[in-house]
């Protein structure tokens, strides 16, 4: 799931900025179940690239983030940080994909 979750972090980032290929794409479970399902800081680390506040980062992104489907809903959060709430029904089809593949998940 978090290879899905970085993939589309990395996705909205080519088609928001130009020229962004050597940024590393962390994600994270909060440490506060109030702050969504995972959470990233990425607007932090591309505001000296862009040149831009990193809550204004959080909402450009936010607006490309929020037409994926694994995503209930997004938050902004100060200093940069966008949380995630995964949508059910993206949690369900990850499970079932494990119990497909049994002992070859993760292979």
């Amino acid at each position: 799931m978090k290879h899905k979750i970085i993939k589309e972090i990395s996705n909205s980032i080519k088609s928001i900025y130009e020229n962004i290929d050597d940024i590393t794409i962390s994600v994270e479970k909060p440490k506060n179940k109030k702050h969504g399902d995972i959470s990233t800081n990425i607007a932090l680390l591309l505001a000296k690239k862009v040149k831009k506040n990193p809550i204004e980062i959080c909402e450009e992104l936010k607006i490309e983030l929020i037409k994926s489907s694994l995503f209930d809903s997004l938050e902004i959060a100060k200093p940069g940080f966008i949380n995630f709430k995964l949508a059910i029904s993206s949690l369900t089809n990850s499970l079932k994909k494990i119990t497909e593949l049994d002992n070859n998940y993760g292979k």
